[in-house]
This record gives C-alpha cells, sequence and structure tokens, in this order.
C-alpha cells in the first residue's frame, strides 16, 4: 500500500515506479511451473502487476528499461501464454520509444521470436531486416534457409543482397557484417537454387548466372556448373544441355573450362547409363536404340570437340594470339574440315591487332591462309584475291613492314610455284616501286616496302634469272640511290657486271659501294679486298699508277687493325709488278701503321725482305729502328735475331754489343732463353772476361728488374727450364778449349793461385794450342797483348801463411825471389 500511495502522490518518479514494480515482482512465485500460474493465486498479483505497469508507462512511456521489463514480464507469467499479447507490447513500446533507442528493443526480440511460431517469427523478421537493419538481410536468409526451411525466401534475400538492393527497390553497397564475400554469397544462392530446385524457380537464376558470371570470373565455372545441375534436379535436361554449351562458349578460363567439361562429360555419361539401363529392363526396340545411339554420338562428338573448345576458350583470354589461330586451323585441318580451317583464318585477320600480336606474326597467319586456299582446296584464285586484298586494298594494318614484305613475297612465290615468270617478275617490281597504285600513303609498312631488304633481294634474284642485264643494272642502281643496298648487295652487282664483262662498270659499282660503306665501315673491308683483288686480276701488270691510287687510297683511310692485309698485298704486287725500293717502302710504312701487337711480326717480315733484296747488311739500320720501336719482349727478341745475324757475318763483337744492349730488356728469371743463348754465346765464341763480363751484366740487370718487379720470381715460375751449362762448367770449358788443364795447386799467401798445369809452362806453347784451337773451330786467332786470356782469378782470394821469400844482391840492388806457387805449373821450367 504505501508503494501505491507513493507513485499515486508522484507520478512522475522514475526510481519510485522501479522500486514499486521491483516489488510486486518478487511477489510473484517463480517456484510454480508456468502453467500453474493461471490457477494459483499468483493470478491476481499478475493482474496486479501488469496495472502496475500500465500506470507506470502512462507517465514514463520513453523508459526503454520499463518496457523492456513490462515485455519480460509478459512472456514469462501470462497465463494465457499468448505471443500476440507480447508483440503488442513490443510494438507499442516501438511505436512510444525514439527510433534511437529502437535497438534495445529488437535485440529483445530477436532473443524472444526463436521460440515461437516460424510464421510469426518469420514476420517479425521480415520487419527488423528490412525496416530497420538491412545487415540483418544476411542473417535472415540463414535463418530461412537453415531453421524454416524456406528456399525460396532465402534465394530471394541472397539474390537482393548479391544485387544491392534494399527494400524500396534502391540500388546500395551492400557490406556484410559477418565478413562473407559476395564469391560467398553467389555459392550460397548457387547452392540453394541447384539443391531446392522447385523452391527456387521464381528466381531466374539463370539470367542471374549468365548476367554475373563475366563479373566474377573466378567463379564463372562453378556457377555455370551449379546452373547446369539445377536444371538436371529440375528435369530438364536438354535446358542443361544448352546452359553446358553457352558455358564452354562463355567462359575465359582453362580451369573453369576444365570444371564445365568434366561435369559436361559426366552428365552424358550419366544419361547414356540410364538410357542402358532402361534398354535392360525392358525389351529393345527402335526408338530406344535410337535414344542410345545419339547419347553416344553425342557424348563422342563431345569428347572429338575438346581440343576446339580448348582452343577458343585461349582465343577469348587473348584474340591476338597468333600461335593458337594457326593452331584452330590445323585441328579443323586434321578434322578434315578446310573450309571450317580458312573461315577460322579469315576470323583471325579480322580479330588479330597487329600491334598487340602475340606468338607470332600477324604474316604467318596470312601465309597460312594462302597454303590452305593452294594446296588444300586448290583454288589459286581464292589465293591470289586474298593476296590483292592484303597487300593493296589494305583490309589488314600491319605495324611491321617486313610483315607485308612476307606477304608480297608469297604472291610472288605462288607465282612462280605457278611457272608465271613474267607476272611474278611484275609483282616484285611492283612491291619496291615507291608508286604502290591504291594504297592509302599514310601506313608505315606501306611506306617502307621501297627500303625492304627481303624485297630486294628477291627482286635481284628475278632479275637476275628472268630480266635483263639492263633491267638488273636499274635494279641495282635504283637501290643504290635508295641507300637500301648492303656491302652484299654490292658484291653480287659486280660480280654480276663482272660475269657480263663488263669491268668498267663493276669497278664503278665498287667505287658506289665504297661511297656509301666507307671506313671504318665492316664492309669497307670487304668491298676494297674484292675491289683490289678483281683489279689485280684484271689488270695484271698493267695500270700500275691507278692500282697505286687505289691501294693508297685505301691505307689513307684504313684503320690500323684492318691494314696488315691491304699492305701485304700492296707489298706483293709491287714486288712482282713493280720496284723494289716501293716494295720495301710499302713495308715500312706498314711497320709504322699496323698495331702494335703486329709491329713485330711486321718488323720481321721487312727485315726478312731487306735482306732478301739489298743483302745482309742492309737490314742493320732495320734492326735498330726495331730495337728502338718495339716493347721490350719483342725488342729483345729482335736483339737474338740481330746478334744472330753479326755471329752468321764472324762480327762477335758487333753481336756482343747487341746482347749487351738487348741484356736491359730482359730480365733473367722472366725471359731466361734470351740469357740462355747469350751464355750459348759466350761459350761458343768469347773468352773468360768476355763470359765474367756477362755475368756481372747478369747480376745488373736481374738486380734492377728486382728493385721494380718484386714478384718476377713467381710470375716466371711457370716458365719450363732449359738445362743449361753452370758458370763453373762454363768457365772450364772455355779453358779446356783454350787447351788449359786446370789443377789443384799450393796456394801461397797474398796471390792469386794459377789454374796452368806444369805441361803447359811455356806460354808459347799455349798460345800455339789456342791458334790450333781456333783455327779448328773457325774461330779468330787472338792476338798477344790486351786480348790475352788472363788465367789469374781475380775472384779468389786466399790468405795462407807465406814462406820468408829468398834475397839476393844484384848490382847493388837488392832483390827477392818470387815465389814458386805464382807460376804454378811451369815452375819447372823456369829454371831454363
Amino acid at each position: 500500500m504505501i508503494g501505491e500511495r507513493s507513485v499515486s502522490l508522484l507520478p512522475g518518479s522514475y526510481k519510485l515506479w522501479m522500486k514499486h514494480l521491483s516489488f510486486c515482482l518478487s511477489l510473484l512465485d517463480h517456484s510454480l511451473p508456468v502453467y500453474l500460474l493461471s490457477s494459483s493465486s499468483s493470478h491476481n498479483h499478475y493482474k496486479l502487476t501488469q496495472s502496475a505497469f500500465e500506470r507506470a508507462l502512462v507517465r514514463l512511456h520513453k523508459m526503454p528499461k520499463l518496457w523492456l521489463m513490462y515485455a519480460a514480464f509478459v512472456s514469462l507469467y501470462d497465463p494465457l501464454r499468448d505471443p500476440t499479447t507480447v508483440r503488442r507490447v513490443y510494438d507499442r513500446a516501438l511505436v512510444a520509444l525514439p527510433a534511437s533507442q529502437h535497438e534495445r528493443v529488437w535485440e529483445e526480440i530477436i532473443c524472444w521470436v526463436t521460440g515461437i511460431l516460424p510464421s510469426t517469427a518469420l514476420r517479425i523478421l521480415r520487419r527488423h531486416a528490412l525496416c530497420f537493419d538491412t545487415t540483418f538481410r544476411e542473417d535472415l536468409a540463414t535463418l530461412c534457409i537453415t531453421r524454416y526451411k524456406r528456399y525460396g525466401e532465402g534465394a530471394s534475400l541472397l539474390l537482393q543482397l548479391l544485387n544491392n538492393e534494399n527494400a524500396s527497390g534502391s540500388s546500395t553497397t551492400f557490406l556484410s557484417p559477418n565478413g562473407t564475400t559476395r564469391h560467398e554469397l553467389w555459392l550460397r544462392f548457387a547452392d540453394v537454387c541447384t539443391s531446392h530446385p522447385n523452391e527456387a524457380k521464381q528466381q531466374k537464376q539463370q539470367k542471374n548466372i549468365q548476367v554475373i558470371s563475366h563479373r566474377l570470373g573466378e567463379m564463372e565455372g562453378t556457377l555455370w556448373t551449379r546452373l547446369a545441375e539445377y536444371h538436371v534436379r529440375a528435369g530438364d535436361f536438354e535446358l542443361a544441355r544448352s546452359v553446358y554449351e553457352e558455358a564452354l562458349d562463355a567462359i575465359t578460363r582453362v580451369r573453369d573450362f576444365s570444371l564445365v567439361f568434366d561435369a559436361y562429360v559426366r552428365f552424358e555419361e550419366g544419361d547414356l547409363d540410364i538410357l542402358l539401363g532402361d534398354n535392360s529392363l525392358q525389351d529393345e526396340n527402335a526408338e530406344s536404340s535410337a535414344d542410345v545411339e545419339l547419347a553416344i554420338s553425342r557424348a563422342e562428338h563431345l569428347t572429338s570437340r575438346r581440343p576446339l573448345l580448348l582452343n577458343r576458350v585461349l582465343l577469348r583470354q587473348n584474340p591476338n594470339n597468333v600461335g593458337e589461330w594457326i593452331k584452330r586451323s590445323q585441328l579443323y585441318l586434321d578434322l578434315g574440315e578446310v573450309d571450317m580451317a580458312a573461315s577460322a583464318l579469315e576470323e583471325a585477320l579480322k580479330s588479330v591487332n597487329s600491334g598487340k600480336a602475340v606468338n607470332g606474326s600477324p604474316s604467318t597467319i596470312v601465309l597460312t591462309l594462302i597454303d590452305v586456299h593452294e594446296n588444300k582446296q586448290k583454288d589459286l584464285e581464292a589465293a591470289r584475291n586474298v593476296l590483292e586484298r592484303i597487300c593493296y586494298n589494305n583490309e589488314y594494318t600491319f605495324t611491321d613492314t617486313d610483315d607485308l614484305a612476307q606477304c608480297h613475297s608469297a604472291w610472288v612465290e605462288l607465282e612462280l610455284r605457278q611457272e608465271n615468270w613474267d607476272m611474278a617478275l611484275n609483282l616484285a617490281r611492283r612491291a619496291v616501286s615507291s608508286n604502290t597504285g591504291g594504297q592509302k600513303r599514310g601506313f608505315k609498312a606501306v611506306r617502307g616496302l621501297s627500303r625492304s631488304l627481303r624485297l630486294w633481294n628477291l627482286l635481284f634474284d628475278l632479275e637476275e634469272s628472268l630480266g635483263t642485264v639492263q633491267t638488273t643494272k636499274d635494279a641495282y642502281d635504283r637501290s643504290l640511290e635508295l641507300k637500301v643496298a648492303t656491302p652484299s648487295h654490292v658484291l653480287n652487282y659486280a660480280n654480276f657486271l663482272k660475269d657480263k664483262k663488263y669491268f668498267e662498270e663493276s669497278f664503278a659499282a665498287y667505287e658506289r659501294g665504297l661511297g656509301l660503306f666507307p671506313f671504318p665501315h665492316a664492309g669497307a673491308t670487304l668491298l676494297w679486298k674484292n675491289y683490289l683483288t678483281n683489279f689485280l686480276e684484271r689488270y695484271e701488270g698493267s695500270k700500275t699508277p691507278r692500282v697505286r691510287e687505289l691501294f693508297d687510297r685505301c691505307l689513307a683511310d684504313c684503320p690500323p687493325e684492318e691494314s696488315p692485309e691491304f699492305y701485304l698485298q700492296y707489298g706483293e704486287y709491287e714486288e712482282t709488278h713493280g720496284l723494289t725500293k716501293r716494295a720495301l717502302g710499302v713495308y715500312e710504312r706498314m711497320c709504322n701503321a699496323v698495331p702494335a701487337a703486329e709491329n713485330y711480326t711486321a718488323f720481321r717480315l721487312y727485315i726478312a725482305k731487306a735482306i732478301k733484296y739489298l743483302g745482309v747488311t742492309s737490314a742493320r739500320p732495320i734492326y735498330e729502328r726495331a730495337i728502338s720501336a718495339l716493347e721490350d719482349k719483342p725488342a729483345a727478341s729482335i736483339c737474338l735475331e740481330y746478334a744472330k745475324m753479326e755471329t752468321g757475318l764472324r762480327e762477335t763483337d758487333r753481336a756482343r754489343t747487341v746482347l749487351v744492349f738487348g741484356a736491359q730488356l730482359a730480365d733473367p728469371r722472366r725471359d731466361p732463353d734470351y740469357w740462355n743463348a747469350w751464355h750459348e754465346f759466350e761459350v761458343s765464341h768469347g773468352n773468360e772476361e768476355t763470359f765474367r763480363e756477362m755475368l756481372r751484366v747478369k747480376r745488373s740487370v736481374q738486380a734492377a728488374f728486382s728493385t721494380v718487379n718484386y714478384n718476377a720470381a713467381e710470375m716466371g715460375s711457370g716458365a719450363p727450364k732449359v738445362d743449361t751449362l753452370t758458370e763453373e762448367s762454363a768457365l772450364e770449358m772455355i779453358a779446356e778449349r783454350e787447351g788449359i788443364e786446370t789443377e789443384k795447386q799450393p796456394v801461397v799467401g797474398g796471390f792469386v793461385q794459377a789454374k796452368r798445369t806444369a805441361d803447359m809452362a811455356d806460354l808459347g806453347e799455349v798460345e800455339r794450342r789456342a791458334a790450333r784451337l781456333r783455327q779448328a773451330t773457325g774461330a779468330q786467332n787472338v792476338s798477344a797483348g790486351d786480348d790475352e786470356i788472363d788465367i789469374d782469378d781475380v775472384d779468389e782470394e786466399g790468405e795462407e801463411p807465406q814462406q820468408a821469400p829468398r834475397t839476393s844482391n844484384v848490382g847493388g840492388v837488392s832483390t827477392k825471389a818470387v815465389p814458386a806457387a805464382v807460376f804454378g805449373g811451369i815452375t819447372t821450367c823456369g829454371d831454363n
């Protein structure tokens, strides 16, 4: 009673009403089952509480908490358990509350409808999805399909989502609150329609999939197969075949093609199995046999079409794929359908863009089409008609000039195969002519025909074979005027004139070619070689001034790396038909003009020619020039050759001087051959003093190179070792050659030990034996005096105790006896 009095005095107090209503709810007996509430005393409390809620909502109708408490109270304690009563409470709440608070109410409604009748629940959920929260349509579609088995309505809702339409029909962008993609929605829609075709008949699935498949390319194969399955489940087999055929003509991916084709094959096999099963249960008749044969032919026809269908898919991916168009025509030819092959190539000419063509050139399509008309259909007029349209009517625009040139060449070759020589020659002339007649001059490919090497080569061959000399000359002259000729064309032109005995015109052709291709062009070398060779072959020893002028012109501009061959040819000509002096002058110029890498060879040739024509001594200044001009290693080699020449002339002093000069160019550790040669020279022609001088020079040069190239020993370690005499062996050999035998003698302190034996004590005998040895070996006599071999070993110094010398007094002058060890082996003869 206190609560009633309070709310009657303060009817607008939210707190008082909440306390009062909470107290009323607590008086209800929650322990009783719901079905006993109507027969218990709690029914009175229900009526009082309901009345309290109604009175509270009169003033507090904007309080969502009160509405939710009221709805929960009615749903729990209503004796009649009438969903309509609860629904009306929620409706009143939605009417009374502002729209910003409807979400709280709808959350309770969604929880409540799960336990009521499906029809009522669906009506309430439709209101929520279509009027309040449009994103709930996805959940509603899921509920329709999974819980309420309303497949048609679920498919309709999914289609609305896929079409981005709201309840009013206007287009909006649908974003799934659950993160579902459009691909998944399409798959779900296709599954529903396929699994329940009767319920989803009204959704026009085929039309929808046809419209959307090009947008969802990665799913089009799956969607088409689901659509076909939909018709199969509905019993429309012919319509299913139509769907499969349409899918095979629409898909653009090989993966989707495999998916659809395999499904199509399974469908045909299943149809055939059904027919065979029916025939096994029933007696065979003509109609059933025809159906079986028709099913078998359908399956065979489908499998035989697979390569063509797959090829069509690839062409839909890229219609500019030339290789696939050629393959398509070949597939038709393999099937024996020649007309279809020609039609495919005609379609290719209409579809392929020459600027975007891949996997082949567009001209290949034309050439293949010509081959089909000529060899398969035996229709030459059709082939000529195609070439006329391509070459002169410009029905196809080529980007590359060479593609159009190939078409012109194909036409010429076609006429040659038919032995229409004049027509072939006229076509070749017309192709390279600047007046194309009837062609649109704006096309780049057409404008470039007059500079096409393919067409010019064809024209030259035909002119030389079928034309006259004058027409051939005109063709070559025209190419030279247009500057489209190559060095090979110039050579062919010159050889053609030479074969026709037009020698001067042939040389004029060379001159024009050299004007087009001067040095340093790579073709200039070839042109000059043939020009000079043919000129010398024609005039041989005559017209020498003209030949010299040609060689001088050639060598004036010739690069150094290309010049040796021309110098050799020039020098050979002067040797044969000119003057020796001029020939040597040419070789001298060659030594100055050739690259550094070939200088050594050039100087050797110059030296050989000088020796041949002027004698050996004339090569001395050339050797000296070569030594001063060459690098160290080749200069050292020249020094060896120079020394060898002087040795042959018995000018040993000059040879030794050359070797001494060249020694500074040869590192003993990197160029052992040089020092081995000098070593052998001194052993053969030197004496002890010169040999020791050679060793001294070798040590000084080795020391000089060691300060510069500290790793020379490592760099020369790989050089093969040559067995040579050691220094001691060489000295012994020289002594033996001079007739001196070495023998150990007592060493006298302060003196160098002598190397003469007692048998050679007489110096005169030594000289006589040396003279005989020189005469026997062809060596020169060594005069007594400064050139006498020094028998004292200046490198040996021994310090031993000395004996007391004997003294004597002669004429008042005190003298000492010379120790016997000083005379070595000749002491026995000293007493005489």
